[in-house]
């Protein structure tokens, strides 16, 4: 398929919000049925006292969420709160700057594969059949394939030993990703 025959997607406008504004607007803006999209990214780290590991979803873009161009409830969008008051990104002479669908699509794609992910590397990152190495023990430096990891505590692999395959069982901090 070339460039001339794909369909273009839809354009949408970049709406700013107030400081740290972001998932009130959102809210309003689904609150008063307007289309919105808000790119997030997650963002795991330890807690200071409790030293448990927290996931929590950030917003992509500070200050902006974005909005079909099509079909555009001005009024209504003056009206959510969380907006900055004609708060659509305009040019110089004070259109509206469309962004091109494609460009959504991207952004949309990317988020769901975890591409702006700030995430710790840990075992249960692993898929069952991926090589692994053994980092500590009886079997350290020996190449195993990974089997399941139910939990950090319980990683089940299989080892080359014996001419044949050996289960072993083990926290998920005594392997590596072969790499």
């Amino acid at each position: 398929m070339n460039a001339q025959t794909k369909t273009r997607l839809p354009a949408w406008l970049a709406v700013q919000t107030k400081p740290a504004g972001e998932y009130r607007a959102m809210t309003e803006m689904q609150r008063m049925a307007i289309p919105v999209y808000m790119p997030q990214y997650r963002h795991e780290y330890r807690h200071h006292r409790s030293k448990a590991w927290i996931t929590k979803n950030f917003p992509l873009f500070l200050g902006y969420v974005f909005t079909p161009a099509h079909d555009v409830k001005w009024g209504a969008l003056n009206s959510c709160d969380g907006l900055v008051r004609n708060g659509v990104l305009c040019d110089v002479e004070g259109k509206p700057v469309p962004i091109p669908g494609e460009d959504i699509k991207d952004i949309k794609d990317a988020e769901e594969k975890g591409v702006f992910d700030k995430l710790r590397e840990h075992g249960l990152r692993l898929k069952p059949g991926e090589g692994v190495t053994v980092l500590e023990g009886a079997f350290s430096g020996a190449d195993a394939e990974l089997v399941t990891a139910k939990s950090v505590n319980s990683v089940r692999v299989l080892l080359s030993m014996f001419g044949g395959k050996v289960v072993a069982t083990g926290p998920v901090a005594k392997i590596e990703k072969k790499g």
